[in-house]
């Protein structure tokens, strides 16, 4: 009996143990089983982030490969992608299930990307929050600001004198220079733009103020000027029979089509002038010694003036409604001008002088027949930078 009873505890004892023994395998199977499939889910899962990442960055590129297409962008989500394969591993296979666009802002300078990834089981979302600065050579888009805009880089110089830029109530438009602003023993005041320089403000004995406007130094993505086609618009103003030879004065109320002029240009006393036109000098726009008015008569007329050597004001007066594109500098000499509208030039200098600049974008969008009819129907390529401001996964 004794013997028989220390058998059966060992039995039992051996039995305790085995059981313990397919405990402690079955949870360990359990565990590196869970584990596995932990490990599984987690690939799929970053696998699925970097396919909704890849959606994003496809977005930007068909943004900036097509500058275009943020016209079509609004505060409703747009649909860029659908169902695009991204990679196959296995069995598995990665899309890109959407990607959607929404404008944040009324300006069109804000927007949301939203991207949605799937891998295997798992989705994932990534969702970019973008700035977007229209950066462009097109004369139609460069109208509806400012653009100061050199071949090689040259400061704006403002000396002994007073410098207002504005733009109209309700707009935000861009003012690009080439090179610094230098101001020396002036004032300068930028108010409502967007302000990009390849170089710096430098105030010296001077002083400057940028109300509602940013502004971004040694911005490395300032545009080049389209050249100037003089053979097409002297072909067209041919046909309107308006080529002159030499210097011209313009003293006319009424204007129509295209002017030539092979020399340079002035206006003479008052004028409120009623038509559309473009007038194009080989020379430059000059007033000296003279007080020169030239206004619209109403919202429907406008005047497109284009000067190859510069615009030169020296001890006058002017008062300008106009579009004004000079491959020169536009310079303010000892006296005082009031420029409406928009100003596109390679190089800008006031000194010892008053001048007020008034930006309007809405002329170029008003008077796009004026543009195209100067600078054809492209009128120069367009380009966008894209700034990150947030980034979040879900």
């Amino acid at each position: 009996m004794g013997k028989d009873g220390e058998k059966g505890q060992a039995l039992v004892l051996t039995l305790i143990v085995l059981a313990v023994a397919m405990i402690l395998s079955a949870a360990t199977l359990t565990l590196a089983t869970s584990h596995r499939l932990s490990v599984v889910k987690s690939i799929d899962r970053a696998q699925a982030f970097y396919t909704a990442q890849a959606g994003v960055e496809r977005a930007l590129a068909m943004i900036k490969n097509n500058p275009g297409l943020l016209e079509e962008i609004s505060k409703e989500p747009y649909l860029l992608i659908s169902m695009e394969p991204y990679i196959e591993r296995g069995d598995k296979k990665s899309y890109i299930e959407r990607v959607t666009a929404e404008r944040l802002d009324e300006g069109g300078q804000r927007y949301r990307i939203t991207s949605v990834g799937i891998f295997g089981n798992a989705k994932k979302t990534a969702t970019a929050e973008i700035e977007v600065i229209k950066r462009s050579s097109n004369w139609s888009e460069l109208l509806k600001g400012i653009g100061v805009i050199p071949d090689e880089k040259e400061d704006v110089l403002v000396r002994d004198g007073s410098v207002f830029i504005k733009a109209k109530e309700g707009t935000n438009p861009t003012f690009y220079i080439n090179g610094g602003l230098d101001i020396q023993s002036a004032y300068m005041n930028v108010k409502g733009f967007e302000m990009f320089l390849s170089e710096e403000v430098r105030i010296k004995s001077g002083n400057a103020d940028f109300p509602d406007t940013s502004v971004e130094e040694y911005y490395g993505n300032i545009p080049a000027l389209s050249a100037l086609d003089a053979e097409t618009l002297k072909s067209l103003a041919e046909d309107y029979d308006q080529c002159f030879q030499g210097d011209k004065t313009f003293s006319q109320n009424n204007y129509s089509g295209v002017y030539y002029v092979n020399g340079d240009i002035r206006f003479s006393g008052t004028i409120n002038y009623r038509g559309r036109a473009v007038i194009f000098a080989e020379g430059k726009l000059e007033v000296v010694s003279n007080s020169v008015h030239l206004r619209p008569k109403t919202e429907d007329d406008i005047l497109l003036i284009i000067t190859r050597e510069g615009v030169r004001i020296s001890s006058s007066y002017v008062d300008i409604m106009a579009l004004m594109v000079t491959e020169g500098k536009v310079e303010i000499l000892n006296g005082s001008g009031n420029l409406e509208g928009a100003i596109v030039s390679k190089g800008l200098e006031v000194k010892s002088a008053y001048l007020s600049i008034e930006c309007d974008p809405s002329l170029v969008e008003r008077h796009s027949d004026v543009l195209e009819l100067a600078f054809g129907e492209s009128g120069g390529a367009s380009d966008v930078d894209i700034k990150m401001k947030s980034w979040s996964e879900q």
